[in-house]
């Protein structure tokens, strides 16, 4: 569940009683204001007990999104999920090595994007699964 605090003057009142009673949490600044991501289930019951007069409930819809591409999604599937050297990653793929390399590069800053300052990561859609 994600939340924007509509009232920053109630910004270290709010962390205290989250950080009391939700086990994970973390909280984003950004041009919208502050951005709180904790579990669902447990925001979830906060929000509805707690925290209504201060914030408003969001989706991933309202955040900025990064979009990861067929060819940075299949970089990363043979880099990291199954550990293949660049040179047989690349081959693979049907591209050079520093090619391949770009490809790594760029997911791995847009996923680091997205995380760092709480954004949602689209794919875009596969034309085929039958190589990967």
């Amino acid at each position: 569940m994600l939340l924007k605090l509509d009232n920053p003057k109630t910004l270290t009142e709010i962390i205290t009683i989250i950080s009391e009673l939700v086990s994970e949490v973390r909280i984003r600044v950004n041009k919208e204001g502050f951005i709180i991501v904790a579990p669902g289930d447990e925001l979830t019951k906060l929000f509805e007990t707690t925290l209504k007069r201060d914030f408003t409930q969001m989706t991933m819809k309202d955040l900025e999104q990064v979009t990861l591409t067929k060819e940075e999604i299949t970089a990363l599937y043979y880099a990291d999920f199954l550990a293949k050297k660049q040179h047989d990653a690349a081959k693979k793929m049907g591209i050079s090595q520093p090619s391949f390399s770009r490809e790594l590069d760029s997911a791995h800053s847009k996923i680091a994007d997205a995380f760092f300052r709480t954004k949602s990561i689209l794919f875009e859609e596969p034309e085929s699964t039958e190589d990967v």
